[in-house]
């Protein structure tokens, strides 16, 4: 598997799977020639972070990849993201310009961190003395070294060099704010000028990001996932957590209506924290940005299968919801399930490079 070299191979590392595809763009099209999500013992990777560097480094190499162009995709509350304007200046310095201004904003020493900037648009600002200045608007980011380092290690024990890490909300932000959409609504409108939260469900957590154009305004991680939903069906409907496991995905669970929840008070108070927690975001989103309104909700990974995922969010927040959008100019080949789609779109994400609207980008 993964033979040819002249192809990228992205590495989505989860708590309980890692998700690998392997393709190439040309000419704006996305070919994804492989994917394979991989299933890793549970204590090995937990809150996006190594737990068990020799575990991690077995199973890559159970994996058995051969590949020049690896790109590792990382997702961690340990993430920071800041939007500053800055003067337009070469790309050497707006690193530079980003690093001084994370200083002043990250909870630790800045050598603990590797810190990163990206160019998000180029714009005319013009001072009360009417000069123009040509302005940078550019998303800083900042990870945890640690915690890249510690990957790092664990793919170089297993013979893999990692030649690119993103992060799971720049991936995204790629794929959905391309100009060449490459995610569309299921009906194939475009998502033009649009702001989206981006709720990805995973197995222990789940991180929420809000894009506002193509920046993104609001990254958080809500420690909850789709294990949390099995305990809590298996707890209020008397099952085994296997049996919950496969129960909630099923029709019986996501058509049940409001009142067959009553007394259920595990799921009710799950469903409602996750709730709460839009409410909060979506107020603060409203309360900053000037296009006030999220226009849709993405639901991505495991968890967000369960439809009654989307029925609950898009009922109580009335804001259009969707768990599997239109892939445009993206070609799998042998897509074994659709439902794969929210497995692999950071992944997919992670091999998209942001347009070069302006010199350096």
């Amino acid at each position: 598997m993964f033979r040819k070299e002249s192809h990228t191979v992205v590495f989505d590392v989860g708590s309980s799977t890692i998700k690998i595809i392997k393709g190439y763009i040309k000419e704006e099209i996305i070919n994804i020639e492989h994917y394979r999500i991989f299933h890793i013992p549970q204590d090995i990777v937990q809150e996006g972070k190594v737990v068990d560097k020799k575990g991690l480094s077995e199973e890559l190499c159970k994996l058995k990849i051969k590949a020049s162009d690896i790109r590792l995709l990382l997702s961690s509350k340990d993430i920071i993201l800041r939007t500053f304007q800055l003067p337009k200046m070469e790309l050497s310095e707006v690193r530079q310009a980003v690093k001084f201004e994370m200083s002043v904003l990250l909870p630790d020493e800045i050598e603990n961190y590797i810190v990163d900037g990206v160019v998000i648009r180029e714009y005319k600002e013009t001072s009360e003395e009417n000069n123009t200045f040509i302005m940078y608007e550019v998303q800083g980011i900042a990870v945890e070294r640690k915690t890249v380092t510690d990957y790092l290690d664990c793919f170089s024990k297993a013979g893999l060099k990692v030649n690119v890490v993103d992060v799971q909300p720049n991936a995204i932000s790629k794929l959905l704010c391309h100009d060449h959409f490459y995610m569309r609504k299921m009906n194939g409108t475009v998502l033009k000028n649009q702001n989206i939260a981006v709720l990805d469900m995973g197995y222990e957590k789940t991180s929420i990001t809000f894009i506002e154009g193509k920046k993104i305004f609001i990254y958080k991680i809500l420690n909850k996932g789709g294990r949390d939903f099995t305990k809590a069906i298996a707890k209020d409907f008397h099952m085994s957590f296997q049996e919950a496991e496969e129960w909630k995905l099923d029709n019986p669970f996501s058509s049940m209506e409001k009142e067959e929840f009553k007394g259920k008070e595990e799921v009710n108070n799950l469903l409602l924290e996750i709730i709460q927690e839009l409410t909060q975001l979506m107020g603060f989103f409203e309360s900053m940005c000037k296009d006030k309104r999220i226009g849709y909700i993405l639901l991505l990974g495991g968890g967000s299968l369960m439809p009654i995922c989307k029925k609950y969010i898009e009922n109580a927040l009335q804001v259009e919801t969707e768990y599997l959008f239109a892939l445009h100019s993206i070609y799998i080949k042998e897509l074994h399930s659709a439902n794969h789609i929210s497995f692999l779109a950071n992944a997919i994400g992670a091999l998209v490079r942001r347009e070069k609207n302006h010199d350096g980008y």
